[in-house]
C-alpha cells in the first residue's frame, strides 16, 4: 500500500516535469551547475591546503643568533669589508646557500624496496 502512494507521488512529479520542461534543459542546467559548483568549491579547498603547506615557517634558530656566532660574524663582516676584490665575498655567499639549501632537505630516492620473507 505504502509503495503504490510513493510510485504514484514519484509518477505524478514526473509528469509535472516533462509538462514544465518537455526538454529537460532545467534539470540539465539544474545538474551542470551544481557540478560546476562542487568543483569550484573543490578548487578552493585544494588551494587553501597548498598554500597552507607551502607557506614559508621560519625555524626559530634563526631569530636569534648567540652571542660567539655573532662575533664571528662581525669579524667575518670585517674582514670581507677590509678586502679590495668580491671574490671572497662570492665564494662565501656560494658556500652558504650551498649549505643552507642542501641541509634543510633530504634527498630521496623514491624507490620502493620490498623483501620477501
Amino acid at each position: 500500500m505504502m509503495n503504490q502512494i510513493v510510485l504514484l507521488d514519484v509518477a505524478a512529479k514526473a509528469a509535472e516535469m516533462a509538462q514544465k520542461d518537455p526538454y529537460g534543459l532545467i534539470m540539465t542546467l539544474v545538474a551542470v551547475s551544481v557540478v560546476f559548483f562542487s568543483l569550484f568549491l573543490l578548487q578552493l579547498c585544494y588551494r587553501f591546503i597548498g598554500w597552507l603547506s607551502t607557506r614559508e615557517k621560519k625555524p626559530a634558530a634563526a631569530k636569534k643568533m648567540p652571542a660567539a656566532e655573532a662575533e664571528v660574524a662581525a669579524a667575518i663582516a670585517t674582514a670581507l669589508s677590509l678586502e679590495n676584490g668580491g671574490e671572497t665575498q662570492a665564494a662565501i655567499a656560494l658556500a652558504l646557500h650551498r649549505y643552507l639549501s642542501e641541509s634543510l632537505h633530504d634527498r630521496e630516492s623514491y624507490i620502493i624496496t620490498i623483501k620477501r620473507k
